[in-house]
């Protein structure tokens, strides 16, 4: 269990570094006037929150899940 726990908490602390980095990019996209393409990758990364709140049960990401964080734009 214990295990179980530490990798969840991993995942869980790499997915929000991931969202701050992408975040942190919102104004430099912004200021690119790549906003809407910005503003809707980051509302597609909602579809991973199931898998990285604290005390989820199934930490294996769906599809869609994958298919938006393949979707955010890595460009500079």
């Amino acid at each position: 269990m214990a295990a179980a726990s530490i990798s969840r908490a991993t995942l869980a602390v790499m997915v929000i570094i991931g969202l701050i980095v992408v975040q942190s990019q919102v104004g430099l996209a912004q200021g690119q006037g790549g906003g809407q393409s910005c503003s809707a990758d980051l509302g597609n990364l909602n579809l991973c929150a199931p898998y990285v709140v604290p005390g989820a049960t199934n930490t294996s990401p769906s599809q869609d899940c994958c298919a938006a964080l393949q979707g955010v734009d890595q460009g500079n």
